[in-house]
């Protein structure tokens, strides 16, 4: 599957090609490949179950124990504190994955299989449950026997206030 970016991922990604990273060659590759592949999907068009930075998600490599962490950019990055940081090839490897996406990681001729098993966090949309609007309830205007008053006017639905009011 293709991985989805969000626009704000992307350029993360782009000032880290811009940084160098060290000149590892490795970590550049991955990250132009993925910039590359990546489908842009605006945060509030992404699925809940894909990897974006800020994320917490729970996944294997080969196999082994599951572990969860939670994908941070390099500045972010603290060690022991359960952080997968975005600039490694695990992290780049993570980002923009769905649940449930098998991948390989090449560590140069060693390759790890890395699987999703769930996104347990994703910051995108957290912030889109929190500006869920409240629900409204639309009535028909015309023909309805109780319409309405301005609150800022006093004037009716329907009336119109002429010319000098513009």
């Amino acid at each position: 599957m293709l991985p989805k970016l969000t626009p704000r991922d992307f350029a993360i990604l782009e000032t880290m090609l811009a940084d160098h990273l060290g000149d590892d060659e490795l970590l550049i590759d991955a990250i132009r490949k993925k910039m590359q592949f990546a489908k842009i999907v605006f945060a509030d068009d992404l699925p809940a179950e894909i990897v974006t930075i800020g994320s917490r998600v729970a996944f294997t490599v080969d196999d082994g124990w599951p572990q969860e962490r939670r994908l941070v950019t390099l500045e972010h990055y603290v060690p022991g504190q359960d952080h997968q940081s975005v600039a490694s090839l695990r992290g780049i490897g993570l980002l923009g994955q769905a649940a449930g996406d098998k991948i390989a990681i090449d560590f140069s001729g060693r390759v790890v299989a890395l699987e999703i098993h769930a996104v347990l966090y994703q910051p995108e949309a957290e912030s889109r449950a929190r500006r869920k609007p409240a629900d409204l309830h639309l009535v028909e205007s015309r023909g309805d026997s109780q319409q309405p008053v301005s609150r800022h006017s006093g004037l009716q639905p329907g009336d119109d206030p002429g010319p000098s009011a513009a």
